[in-house]
C-alpha cells in the first residue's frame, strides 16, 4: 500500500469524522 493511499484514507477519515 502507497503512502498516497494512506493520506488519502486519513483525509477521507477527517471527512467522516466532519460529516
Amino acid at each position: 500500500l502507497s503512502w498516497y493511499y494512506c493520506l488519502i484514507y486519513v483525509l477521507l477519515g477527517l471527512v467522516v469524522v466532519f460529516l
